[in-house]
């Protein structure tokens, strides 16, 4: 696409004008807003962070610590961890093929810090008398991350919804919920008693 001289814009926004003028003159106080506020405003060091990439990363930083309630595994909890984040971030980030990303990589890496949290709670002998709870329990963290893979594949497909600013932050929260559930299992059920 060519770049128009100044005049040449002012010449296409007259014409717009013409064909409506209020939608016309109300963007063009908007940007004329804007301008004026740009120029008086005095930047600060950060004035240029995004804050909703911000509160990703310290979500983010949030989940890698679950990963403590359980240090024999830290270790493939991590790389499960690195995993997940780069497939959801591509799979919100990327129309369609990022989907493929969100499953290929997402996915394994949810299954894999999965696994390192629940480690060698499932042979624990609770599971054989009478655990009602416990399957309730583990159904809820099931719930919470169908709903956020849901949520994940519709915020890709969704023109619409990425214009919401805060939602990757928001599926994010659901997924560390789930995390944090799990990794809190062995402590809310008494499980090598």
């Amino acid at each position: 696409m060519e770049r128009l001289s100044f005049d040449e814009k002012l010449s296409e926004i007259r014409k717009y004008y013409v064909e409506n003028p209020q939608q016309v003159d109300h963007e063009v106080s908007v940007c004329l807003y804007n301008i004026k506020n740009l120029s008086l405003e005095k930047k600060s060091l950060l004035s240029d962070i995004s804050y909703d990439i911000l509160i990703f990363c310290f979500l983010s930083i949030i989940i890698a610590c679950i990963g403590f309630l359980h240090l024999s595994n830290i270790w493939v909890y991590i790389f499960g961890l690195i995993f997940f984040i780069a497939g959801l971030l591509i799979g919100l980030n990327t129309k369609i093929f990022g989907i493929i990303f969100l499953f290929s990589h997402g996915m394994t890496g949810l299954f894999i810090m999965e696994g390192a949290l629940l480690g060698d709670i499932v042979n624990s002998p609770i599971f054989s008398d009478s655990p009602t709870n416990i399957y309730i329990y583990l159904g809820v963290i099931i719930v919470i991350f169908f709903i956020s893979l849901i949520c994940s594949i519709l915020h890709n497909l969704s023109d619409n919804l990425k214009r919401y600013k805060y939602l990757k932050c928001i599926i994010l929260f659901f997924y560390l919920l789930g995390f944090l559930m799990t990794g809190l299992f062995p402590y809310i059920f008494p499980i090598f008693e």
